[in-house]
């Protein structure tokens, strides 16, 4: 079944992005899938949200080939790097493509994270992070920590991307805060504390 959801991905893929691109795509994807199947969760959307998950990123409000609301235009201004997975799914869905059940929903919270993240979610979440080619330097420890527990994972990550945009001195998005409350409150004081301490 992966290889039915390659050939109707495959047309996009090549026309939107490119190889660099679509190289890391194949690579969360594959990697979500793996996770996918660790936590008992749908494989084949885990793998299709990783293949479409940054259909967006070559464009900007002027050159996406479907309108967006001026909020999202404001998006563009302040989180260039946020603002292709706000618009994802909306344009996806205009697309000759079926999303599966929570594609859409973990293609938007992708770069961010949110509050109430589902498991699928926080899949794409971590698989972006720690697809094999990713350079950072935490990169296999959160892998690791994802075979563990996703949750984990998925503070782990935001707390990751919440450090390296305060040492760039780079805007934090609001999801993001929203994500990194909701994990520490789901897994309390102690837990977060350990895992911050050692990311």
């Amino acid at each position: 079944m992966i290889h039915a959801l390659d050939l109707e991905a495959q047309p996009l893929l090549s026309r939107y992005l490119s190889p660099s691109r679509l190289a890391h795509s194949q690579r969360v994807a594959h990697t979500a899938y793996e996770l996918a199947i660790h936590w008992n969760l749908d494989s084949q959307a885990a793998y299709q949200a990783g293949l479409l998950h940054d259909l967006a990123k070559p464009f900007s409000p002027s050159t996406l080939p479907h309108s967006i609301s001026d909020s999202l235009t404001d998006v563009w201004e302040s989180y260039p790097a946020v603002w292709h997975a706000l618009v994802g799914p909306a344009w996806i869905n205009s697309l000759p493509i079926t999303p599966l059940e929570g594609v859409l929903e973990a293609i938007y919270w992708h770069t961010t994270g949110g509050d109430c993240m589902s498991c699928l979610t926080q899949v794409l979440f971590v698989a972006d992070y720690i697809e094999p080619q990713r350079p950072f330097g935490n990169r296999q420890m959160i892998a690791e920590l994802a075979q563990s527990n996703l949750q984990h994972a998925t503070l782990a990550v935001v707390g990751s991307s919440i450090h390296d945009l305060l040492r760039r001195g780079l805007p934090i998005h609001p999801f993001t805060i929203d994500c990194y409350n909701w994990v520490c409150g789901q897994l309390g004081v102690s837990v977060s504390k350990s895992i911050i301490e050692v990311i």
